[in-house]
């Protein structure tokens, strides 16, 4: 396994770890596929939310 996919099930793990969080999760990615997701923003946009700029 690669550093980069053994950093990624970390995270992951991390993640999930939270019943609530992954509950958010996993509603979220449903929400994602089956095409109702709503907000889309540019990551010029994002970073601006963030306060990053």
């Amino acid at each position: 396994m690669s550093a980069d996919d053994h950093e990624s099930w970390q995270e992951t793990g991390y993640l999930l770890r939270s019943p609530a969080n992954a509950r958010r999760l996993r509603e979220a990615v449903a929400r994602d596929r089956a095409g109702s997701a709503t907000v889309s923003r540019t990551p010029a946009e994002l970073r601006a939310l963030s306060g990053d700029e």
